[in-house]
């Protein structure tokens, strides 16, 4: 469209159907025809949503020909009433949907609305498409997609969720509420505490004293864990009818490709199936920059550098204005190559899943154990592995997937040393590949394991050995076995039984070079990224103690544990990155 200015209006109010008085702030072209709009609700204060839109931003969708409406959701900032936390989804589904028609209706706007926004932003863009406002056309997700058997869903993220984020919260309503006489001053200086050292807030014992405040009405921990299981067991995909453009990073605990398969497979609607698309990075929750962790990504490797922008205002221009362009249905980025490549769906087609089967003569803790990983299924009689999970003494996290920053444990590929050195860590070592694997997809270990305990955890890893031997981590998951058959699940197992397990441990997209290896850590605790599973059976977000646990890995001809390897036979070109010939 021709050049024009660009018209901001704040505060703009919004009246919802009970009688609330919700603000936006309006970004849009300053000029007499009706135009498309894309909304944001953000709980994080709409004016730093101008700096944190990983995909189109309110400047540049405006100088586009979008209005680009952003507003604080109840409860928070500058709209009024109460914010309803632990519903987060059907809280903003009425909010949502008086949203989209309210912005639909102003004099500015042709009618057609899309959304935007990362993590719970992404939230509230799910919760208005559940409620099915008539014109809504399209959502673009980002730094959302939560699987009933990821490890989001059975171990809540402790520092850095539980820690980091909650504290962040709590500091925004301790600054609006102590001038007022409404919170207790102590508790800021809690928080300050928790913010600078989360990894001994995090060491607190019960759980649920975590952080308590209850002046402003913050959540303990056992409110959010559920809060977060309930939304893993029933996302509700299936009833969307607007298509969805998800994205996300390799690195990101709250990113990858289910809710994306769900829809492609269950959407309420064909369009809904047919035009909903993926996009993959090598990038964490907070960021998406040209490094990751340890990684270097090259200069396509950053979302500037993939053209997000562009990619999500192609998608905004096919489902908002009808134009004849459109997307790969699935983009990825594969490090070590780095290039990125496009594929017609996830699991990418022909993919050749390969099953690595674990190998021991019983000793394979640490990495100068005897653990090994090959193609080749178990004799029919190995010695299964045994280590110690002591809760008091538990695994450092170092190197994971991780959705927010502020605590110790950094997103991204890190070196494995710390972690492989210990002898409570099982670690399993292919040979040296003699020719190339491009490994993209999802990761499943499957393992046979007993405790002596009546509740453990399985924390595992897939990881890249460079040939000068240093190991870093491609993807990683954990289980609780009470939750293992569900979130919503709470079954004890019988201590000596032998229990068969799916562990997800979730997307990766890397190159193995000729020489590389690939191997498998297996642990119960990852402290302070994980909360600690106290082993003893009871609450665990109320137990004060801790128990120590054997644990037995099994893999032989009866239980041969293995993990599913995903290699693409023939990656195919890189993708023609449009965006640098316009």
């Amino acid at each position: 469209m021709p050049e024009t200015s660009i018209r901001i209006d704040r505060d703009v109010e919004m009246v919802t159907r009970d009688g609330v008085t919700l603000r936006a702030d309006v970004v849009r072209p300053d000029i007499s025809a009706r135009v498309p709009a894309i909304v944001a609700r953000t709980p994080y204060e709409k004016t730093m949503q101008w700096h944190m839109m990983r995909g189109l931003t309110p400047y540049n969708a405006a100088i586009n020909g979008y209005a680009f409406v952003i507003q604080d959701i109840r409860g928070r900032y500058a709209s009024e009433g109460e914010w309803n936390f632990v519903d987060l989804k059907h809280a903003n589904e009425d909010d949502g949907f008086d949203t989209i028609e309210w912005v639909a209706s102003q004099d500015w706007c042709d009618g057609n609305i899309g959304m935007a926004g990362g993590s719970y932003v992404a939230v509230t863009q799910w919760s208005a498409a559940l409620a099915d406002p008539p014109h809504l056309r399209a959502i673009a997700p980002a730094l959302m997609g939560i699987s009933a058997s990821r490890s989001l869903a059975h171990l809540l993220p402790l520092e850095s969720m539980t820690i980091g984020w909650m504290a962040g919260l709590a500091v925004d309503r301790l600054m609006k509420l102590m001038p007022e006489g409404k919170a207790n001053p102590a508790d800021f200086m809690t928080v300050l505490e928790a913010m600078t050292h989360p990894e001994v807030a995090s060491a607190k014992l019960p759980l649920n004293d975590l952080m308590v405040l209850e002046s402003i009405g913050m959540p303990r921990y056992g409110e959010v864990d559920e809060l977060v299981t309930n939304v893993a067991a029933d996302a509700g995909e299936e009833r969307f009818k607007v298509p969805a453009l998800w994205s996300a990073g390799w690195y990101d605990n709250a990113g990858g490709g289910e809710m994306f398969r769900t829809m492609r497979e269950k959407g309420a609607t064909d369009i809904a199936r047919s035009d909903s698309r993926l996009i993959l990075g090598g990038w964490t929750h907070n960021y998406a920059l040209n490094f990751v962790g340890s990684f270097g990504l090259g200069g396509l490797g950053s979302a500037d550098g993939a053209g997000l922008g562009i990619l999500h205002r192609t998608f905004y221009d096919r489902h908002l204005r009808g134009a004849n362009v459109d997307l790969p249905p699935v983009r990825y980025f594969v490090m070590g190559e780095r290039a990125w490549r496009d594929a017609d769906d996830w699991p990418i087609p022909g993919t050749d899943f390969w099953r690595m089967y674990l190998h021991s003569r019983g000793k394979a803790n640490s990495n100068r154990g005897d653990g090994a990983l090959s193609l080749d299924p178990p004799a029919a009689s190995e010695s299964p592995d045994r280590y110690k999970s002591d809760p008091m003494d538990p695994v450092p996290s170092w190197g994971f997937r991780v959705m927010y920053t502020g605590g110790t444990t950094v997103a991204g590929p890190f070196e494995q040393m710390r972690v492989e050195q210990r002898d409570d860590v099982l670690v399993y070592t292919s040979d040296p590949l003699s020719e190339a694997w491009e490994v993209v997809g999802d990761i499943d270990l499957h393992l046979y394991l007993s405790s002596t305990a009546r509740d453990t955890d399985v924390v595992a890893k897939l990881c890249v050995v460079w040939e000068d031997g240093s190991s870093f981590n491609l993807a990683d998951g954990a289980l609780r076995l009470r939750r293992r058959e569900g979130p919503t699940t709470q079954n004890l197992i019988e201590p000596g039984q032998v229990y068969p397990l799916k562990i997800e441990l979730g997307p990766t997209g890397y190159k193995l070079e000729p020489g590389m290896r690939l191997r498998v850590q297996i642990a119960s605790t990852a402290f302070p990224h994980l909360a600690r599973n106290t082993q003893t059976g009871g609450v665990i977000e109320e137990d004060t103690v801790g128990e120590v646990a054997e644990n037995t890995i099994f893999h032989d001809a009866e239980y041969p544990s293995y993990v599913v390897v995903p290699v693409q036979p023939d990656p195919g070109p890189p993708a023609v990155m449009t965006h640098l010939l316009s």
